[in-house]
C-alpha cells in the first residue's frame, strides 16, 4: 500500500494532492507535517527574510542546470528573492496569484477521503499564527496534531530523522495505523 507524508512545502502538496483527488487519491493514508492549506505561509515575514532567500537561490540553479531552454533569461529572474518573486517570473507558473489559487489545498480540503495526520507546533516561525493554517477540526478523515513546541519540522527531540524522534515516531504510527484500518 502506498503513503505519503510530506514536511513544510511538501506537506501542502500532500494536503492538495489529497483533496484534489479526494475518493481517487492513490495513498492509503498521509501525514503533512509543518503544512498548510493556505499559501498565507508563503507571505510570512520570517520565512520570507529567512528562509526563501536562500532557497530561491538553490531553485534558480536548479531550475537553471536542468530546465534552462525552457526558461526566460537568467536576467529577468536574477533578482528574484522570494517565491513569489520568482514564480512571478516564470510564465509557466506566474503570476502569483493565479499559481496559488490554483494550487492552495483550502479549496479542496472538504474532498480528503484518506486518513491525513495534520501535524504541526504552535511556536513554528515560519506558519505564524497557527490559526491561519486553514484548520478545520470538523473534517471526519483529518486528524490534527498541534503541539505547543516544534518550530517547523523540529520539535523537541531534535532534528535528525532517525526513527527516535517525537514527530518520526507520530508519522510512523499514524501510517501503521492507516493500514491496519
Amino acid at each position: 500500500s502506498l503513503h505519503l507524508a510530506g514536511y513544510s512545502m511538501g506537506a501542502s502538496m500532500v494536503l492538495f494532492y489529497c483533496g484534489a483527488y479526494g475518493e481517487a487519491a492513490l495513498c492509503e493514508g498521509a501525514v503533512a507535517v509543518s503544512g498548510s492549506f493556505t499559501m498565507l505561509p508563503l507571505y510570512c515575514k520570517h520565512y520570507r527574510q529567512y528562509w526563501q532567500p536562500w532557497l530561491t537561490a538553490c531553485l534558480k540553479l536548479a531550475f537553471y542546470q536542468r530546465f534552462a531552454s525552457e526558461l526566460p533569461p537568467k536576467e529577468r529572474i536574477q533578482g528574484a528573492q522570494t517565491y513569489a518573486e520568482l514564480v512571478d517570473c516564470l510564465p509557466h507558473l506566474g503570476p502569483t496569484s493565479s499559481f496559488t489559487s490554483r494550487s492552495a489545498p483550502l479549496k479542496h480540503r472538504r474532498n480528503i477521503a484518506r486518513p491525513t495526520l495534520f501535524l504541526t507546533s504552535i511556536d513554528d516561525p515560519f506558519h505564524y499564527p497557527v490559526e491561519e493554517l486553514g484548520i478545520d477540526t470538523d473534517h471526519e478523515f483529518v486528524m490534527y496534531m498541534v503541539t505547543e513546541t516544534g518550530g517547523h519540522t523540529a520539535w523537541p527531540e531534535g532534528w535528525f530523522a532517525d526513527c527516535s524522534k517525537f514527530h518520526t515516531r507520530a508519522v510512523i504510527n499514524f501510517l501503521k495505523a492507516c493500514e491496519l484500518s
